[in-house]
């Protein structure tokens, strides 16, 4: 059975791809999913470009769909952390609040199927607030193919609600709004319709998710 890649294994530092420098400046966030795990995944453009050069393995393909977040230090920026499983082979992102609860349910922070393990804080982002983003700013959605049970889980993060609502009755489930990306990121009208169409041919928000043979590590 061929190894599927799963980022974590990339040489993955959370020292230089994550750095507080690194993030000084607004960021690009760039979603990639994978045509064998049928998984999403969001990086900044560091590991994005590690991922484009094959260094990741097979099967990652960008979707066209990305979004900015803050730099440290940004008005009202919160820190967004990053969690990783091998027994679904995935990663989720948590704001401030639920990267506590994350952490406590891991104590030991080990690599387990049925834990999260913490690698790090990856973003900045303003937090929203009674389920809405500041000024300035527009919600990311977080959906959830609800797989907990069959040790699949998978999250994806978009900014699109047209995205957001197809993920929803393809049997996804809406976790709200997890974070807030700046206006400015959505890219043209163009750009969005052209994503949109990419997303509907290719099956990128199929909601389709990996079956047991598909997961060589589990």
């Amino acid at each position: 059975m061929s190894h599927v890649f799963r980022p974590s294994v990339l040489a993955f530092a959370a020292a230089t791809l994550f750095s507080s420098s690194a993030f000084a400046a607004e960021t690009e966030v760039i979603e990639f999913y994978n045509t064998q795990l049928k998984h999403y995944f969001i990086t900044n453009p560091a590991e994005a470009a590690m991922i484009d050069s094959g260094s990741a393995g097979a099967g990652w393909v960008r979707t066209g769909q990305t979004f900015a977040v803050a730099g440290e230090g940004a008005p009202g920026a919160t820190q967004i952390c990053r969690f990783y499983t091998p027994g679904a082979n995935s990663h989720v992102y948590a704001h401030t609040t639920e990267c506590d609860a994350l952490k406590s349910s891991n104590p030991s922070n080990i690599l387990h199927p049925d834990l999260w393990k913490y690698e790090g804080i990856v973003f900045h982002s303003r937090a929203p607030a009674n389920a809405a983003c500041p000024t300035g700013t527009q919600p990311v959605f977080r959906l959830y193919n609800n797989r907990f049970a069959q040790r699949d889980s998978n999250h994806r993060f978009t900014t699109q609600t047209a995205i957001r609502d197809q993920m929803v009755a393809q049997g996804w489930k809406n976790e709200g709004i997890a974070l807030c990306a700046s206006t400015s990121s959505s890219g043209s009208a163009f750009r969005q319709d052209v994503s949109g169409y990419v997303d509907t041919v290719l099956g990128f928000a199929s909601g389709d998710v990996a079956d047991m043979d598909t997961l060589g590590l589990i």
